[in-house]
């Protein structure tokens, strides 16, 4: 499903880039002949002075449907137990998610681009059948209170690929700040498990942000990053989103499109290979600040 995200993303970034390249050239011709030291700096002063808008803040909401779950693998191989959080320990599979990002852009080329979300869920749940965890069961009938709390932060370097008055294109390299906690407590206290992920992770991605119309732009964005095993610890990540932006003035637009982020992480536990998996996805809608 993800790279077919990645294939449309791409497919229309590319008709718009023809479509732009043109006029950027024409735009930039002058400044193929070369400049002195001095009227080249003026030219960068007036063009940092004539950036518009400088930030760009949106603050999302997405009504994700949830997919949460645990797997464990014996230290040979052989065996494996897997729990889904949602179908297994009654977390809701449907919630909303609210998340914000920001673009700042220092010059025409260059500036900063931070992102944030968070999650937290949790249930109380009579067990209907038994649990297996690395060197436990959770018999059925037990009591239990699931958690998966999700708290990520990202900021990192802007590079814009294309700075003509009516595109965005930009790709970003980002470090994320991920922490993740899940567990399960019960009401016997010496069976309660508990996890805790707390990692910087690098990020690469692109963002956009299309005129078509003075009062309706296209923006997407997506990032990636893939870690293979280091000392028993590997995964990756993928986040997605496009939008159709209703810009009514120049400082304000609504955003409805749609969103994912997808996360998966490999590590040993008390000998245990674990992998983790959480993805969200579903229809968004944003509120987009300029100026």
């Amino acid at each position: 499903m993800f790279k077919k995200y990645v294939i449309l993303f791409f497919f229309a970034f590319l008709i718009i880039l023809q479509v732009v390249v043109g006029q950027e050239k024409k735009e930039n011709l002058p400044d193929t002949v070369m400049a002195k030291k001095a009227v080249r700096k003026e030219q960068r002063k007036i063009a940092r002075q004539n950036l518009n808008p400088h930030f760009r803040l949106s603050f999302n909401s997405t009504y994700s449907f949830l997919s949460t779950q645990l797997r464990f693998i014996t230290p040979s191989g052989l065996i494996s137990f897997q729990v889904g959080l949602e179908d297994n320990l009654g977390l809701q599979d449907k919630d909303w998610i609210f998340s914000s990002n920001i673009v700042y852009r220092i010059t025409p080329r260059s500036g900063l681009f931070g992102m944030y979300y968070g999650l937290n869920r949790n249930s109380t749940f009579t067990l209907k059948n038994d649990i297996y965890l690395p060197n436990d069961t959770i018999k059925a009938g037990s009591f239990i209170r699931p958690y998966f709390n999700t708290q990520v932060f990202s900021i990192g370097y802007l590079f814009s690929i294309l700075t003509a008055e009516e595109t965005f294109l930009a790709a970003y390299f980002n470090l994320y700040i991920m922490n993740l906690k899940t567990g399960i407590q019960t009401n016997l206290p010496i069976q309660d498990f508990n996890y805790h992920f707390l990692v910087p992770l690098p990020n690469i991605g692109l963002l956009m942000d299309f005129k078509l119309q003075k009062w309706l732009h296209l923006m997407g964005g997506l990032g990636v990053f893939f870690l293979n095993d280091i000392n028993g610890l590997g995964g990756n990540t993928h986040e997605f989103y496009v939008y159709l932006s209703f810009q009514p003035t120049k400082w304000f637009g609504v955003n409805v499109g749609y969103q994912e982020f997808y996360v998966f992480v490999r590590e040993y536990l008390d000998d245990y290979n674990m992998n983790i998996k959480y993805d969200f996805n579903g229809p968004s809608m944003s509120l987009k600040f300029l100026f």
